[in-house]
């Protein structure tokens, strides 16, 4: 049981550090080969790692190995020393120095006397060392009891070498299986870092803003192996590099020797840093700038300083980050989805650490096979459908938390189920059930029926919205909320990032204002995203009704056109949206036959379409663009004239950004470029109907009509 508390240790003695500390470990009797006598004996720390160990083995499906894969195992475990190993010494120091420390405080004690406090003093040093304790504190009995407790025949020892002692263990593992030493390995490392012996003596080396217990641990095997078994595939190591220089006496490691460690890892793996996407600074590491990294994203791993296990754990976080496709939140920057142009390779991520003692270890990792992300810990829906309300019911009944139900038929009777865990489905089974029985409306955010639903007496359209609806983070959360929805269009699209602007609409506003171009696509992407999230539950829509830029969105969308790649390239090529109709606005120029600069403004007001056409009448260069709704339009023109009719409507004006200079005259000179810029193959679904603003109704979808 692990908690976030100031670090407590059996002396009584409390820091100022913060952490994440292990307080319990609970293993069911019977589970390992050890007798209860010994299990009670053994330091913790053992039983941490092996209780992590055997997860990791289930997980893979391995937790019964055959004979062969007995004989093809190992077992790489990184430790420090256990503090409470040094216990049993500091008891037997009670007896040969307390009549010394007596003297020295002026006490005399008879011998019985002494003895008897001798006694009483050893006791509260902790117990005496017996057979079963003794096997207990042995450090190298780490890596051994895993192999004894899966009965694994090949090479098992344990690896110390300060904060990189669990890298160390995980290079030993690969270094195995690179030559057939092996065909699968058991990596891990472990510390119960909070002990304040450990606090004290890493805090007189180096700054700790926290320190945290742990113990991780992963299965290793040569990927064709893997992909040959059907492993799930977390993330692969493309290469190990490892420098010294610094560190012990010079406290500080040198920054020369991580930069060789990272040099040393990218010719291992066969590539150069600039491939790299993501740099994972292990705790209370000292970041360093790198010329050759500075286009990579830095995320520093801050769980807290937990000595042996250090480097390891970074890797763990490392790889989780890989999983699921996700960046980490860093600072005050929020979680997202990792973006990345998929032509450019897969992703990567280098994870760098360093020792006490000068040593410098990084670790090259890269995303898997594409796999489901993003499923294990989501909530589940559960929709069900029949003809008649006994016949749901019975449905409903029949569902499991393994097995989600998506049945989206034309059936009468509907419901749907909505839970975060397994506990939770048999609660929200009940509650649905008695509604349907009771033919009552329910809706408690996890259990859904009407007994009048609207879907029979109405139709669903998806509606998108136009340019200038964009703004910072937008996607973001949904982004982390559904990545496996985002890596779906990253295998469908071989440029994903450049189309959302690399992410730049999910950095914090820096000032830096968005381009034409960012704010078209970006806006184009969230749309299809929006809808294909929806569209994962089995929702479909009746109509689609696109707005301005939003029609190119529901044509995406709907795939009614694919070729988004060909899209973002024509736009890249195009001087469209950076010379005729943004930044110069060359098309104004020549539709206003002036060579004069313009300065081009836009904005709603809140005007009805005839209160703005009675002012702007007056004004040559002001146009009505869009019309919001009965009473809000969005006007532009040039900036003078615009804010003259403005002041003359008297209306409450909002100013809009990074959107270009259409849907009036002024695009005329470019619109034949402007039409071919969306030819496109065009394929509708079928039963969709689609709307248009322009024509003001429902119209046949052609690539001529797009």
């Amino acid at each position: 049981k692990q908690s976030k508390t100031t670090p407590l240790n059996g002396w009584g003695a409390e820091t100022d550090q913060q952490g994440y500390l292990i307080n319990e470990v609970t293993v069911p009797l019977g589970r390992y080969r050890i007798p209860p006598a010994e299990l009670k004996e053994m330091l913790p720390q053992q039983l941490l790692m092996l209780e992590v160990a055997a997860n990791a083995l289930a997980d893979a499906g391995l937790s019964e190995l055959s004979q062969e894969q007995q004989l093809r195992s190992g077992v790489f475990i990184g430790i420090a020393l256990d503090m409470n190993t040094t216990n049993f010494h500091f008891r037997w120091m009670q007896k040969r120095y307390a009549r010394e420390w007596l003297t020295r405080l002026g006490i005399e004690l008879s011998n019985t006397e002494l003895d008897a406090w001798i006694a009483n003093l050893r006791e509260a040093c902790g117990p005496a060392l017996s057979a079963n304790r003794t096997m207990g504190a042995l450090g190298g009995i780490v890596a051994s009891r895993i192999a004894r407790a899966f009965r694994i025949g090949g090479p098992s020892f344990t690896v110390s070498a300060e904060e990189t002692s669990g890298l160390r263990a995980l290079e030993s593992g690969v270094r195995a299986l690179q030559q057939h030493e092996l065909d699968q390995a058991i990596v891990g490392a472990v510390d119960l870092a909070s002990d304040l012996r450990a606090v004290k003596g890493h805090s007189d080396k180096r700054e700790l803003d926290a320190v945290a217990d742990g113990a991780t641990a992963f299965i290793l095997k040569r990927r064709a192996d893997a992909r040959r078994d059907g492993d799930h595939i977390y993330a692969v190591i493309k290469g190990i590099g490892a420098a010294s220089g610094g560190g012990c006496d010079e406290v500080m490691v040198e920054p020369s020797a991580q930069v060789l460690a990272m040099q040393h890892a990218c010719s291992d793996a066969g590539c150069h840093l600039d491939s790299i996407d993501q740099v994972v600074v292990a705790a209370d590491e000292t970041r360093i700038e790198i010329p050759a990294l500075q286009h990579a994203g830095q995320d520093p791993f801050s769980l807290g300083h937990s000595g042996a296990a250090n480097g390891l754990m970074a890797v763990a976080h490392a790889v989780t980050a890989l999983h699921h496709r996700l960046i980490p939140a860093v600072d005050k920057q929020q979680a997202a989805y990792w973006l990345k142009d998929r032509v450019d390779g897969p992703r990567r991520s280098l994870v760098n650490a360093s020792g006490i003692d000068g040593n410098c270890i990084s670790v090259l990792l890269e995303e898997g096979d594409a796999q489901a992300i993003g499923q294990s810990d989501k909530p589940k829906l559960f929709t069900f459908a029949a003809a008649n309300q006994q016949a749901l019911i019975e449905q409903v009944k029949q569902c499991s938390f393994t097995t989600a139900t998506m049945n989206n038929n034309e059936s009468a009777c509907k419901a749907a189920l909505y839970v975060k865990e397994a506990n939770e489905l048999k609660q929200a089974v009940a509650e649905l059930v008695q509604a349907i029985e009771t033919n009552t409306a329910i809706d408690n955010g996890r259990a859904f029926y009407s007994p009048s639903p609207l879907y029979k007496e109405g139709k669903l359209a998806f509606v998108y919205p136009g340019s200038g609806n964009h703004f910072y983070g937008m996607g973001q959360e949904l982004g982390v909320a559904f990545p496996e929805v985002l890596e779906q269009l990253h295998q469908e699209n071989e440029r994903l990032a450049s189309q959302f602007a690399r992410g730049r609409f999910w950095q914090a506003d820096n000032g830096r204002e968005l381009t034409h171009e960012e704010v078209i696509f970006g806006q184009v992407w969230l749309g299809t995203f929006v809808s294909d999230v929806v569209s994962s539950f089995n929702v479909k829509p009746d109509a689609v009704i696109g707005y301005s830029l939003g029609e190119t969105a529901g044509f995406f969308s709907t795939r009614t056109w694919t070729a988004r790649d060909d899209m973002l390239a024509r736009i890249q090529a195009s001087t469209l949206f950076t010379e005729e109709l943004a930044g110069p606005c060359t098309s104004v120029q020549r539709a206003w036959q002036t060579d004069t600069p313009i300065e081009w403004a836009l904005g709603v007001v809140n005007a009805s379409a005839e209160e703005v056409e009675a002012v702007i009448k007056d004004h040559d260069r002001v146009y009505l663009l869009i019309v919001n709704t009965p009473h809000e339009c969005v006007i532009g023109g040039d900036k003078s004239a615009l804010q003259e009719a403005v002041k003359k409507l008297n209306a409450q004006y909002h100013p809009l950004t990074g959107v270009t200079t259409v849907h009036c005259e002024v695009a005329r000179p470019v619109q034949q470029s402007y039409r071919d810029l969306h030819i496109f193959d065009t394929n509708p679904p079928p039963a969709t109907t689609f709307y248009s603003g322009i024509r003001g109704g429902a119209y046949e979808v052609t690539q001529d009509s797009a």
